[in-house]
């Protein structure tokens, strides 16, 4: 599934507009429909509002495709790097946190458990 793809579902799924989205990312409508339509390119900054205000689960994104996808802006402001190493520090903070968080909410049901098998 490409970038564009990604942008229409999630943004259908949570019952936004176009208007609404490119409100919060800080864009034109026009340049949010561009982009969701596969007609300009996505910049990084705005993936990373994007997976924010959607609250996605990285872990449920085969994030190889969008190294493919040519209609994704890899340019970093300051220098030009390699596609992978940027995709990988724009995401890497928010799923290392989504992945401590899953792992403290398995660590209060172990406790539960255990405390239920005590009873028993």
């Amino acid at each position: 599934m490409k970038i564009s793809n990604y942008l229409r579902k999630y943004r259908i799924d949570n019952g936004y507009s176009q208007e609404y989205v490119a409100e919060i990312i800080q864009v034109s409508q026009k340049t949010y429909s561009n982009m969701e339509n596969a007609k300009s390119a996505v910049p990084i900054e705005t993936i990373k509002q994007l997976i924010d205000l959607y609250h996605i689960d990285l872990s449920s994104i085969d994030l190889s495709l969008f190294l493919k996808d040519e209609k994704l802006n890899l340019k970093n402001s300051r220098k030009e790097t390699d596609s992978s190493e940027i995709l990988i520090h724009a995401v890497s903070k928010k799923l290392i946190v989504q992945m401590e968080e899953r792992i403290q909410k398995l660590e209060i049901k172990v406790f539960e458990l255990e405390r239920k098998l005590e009873k028993i």
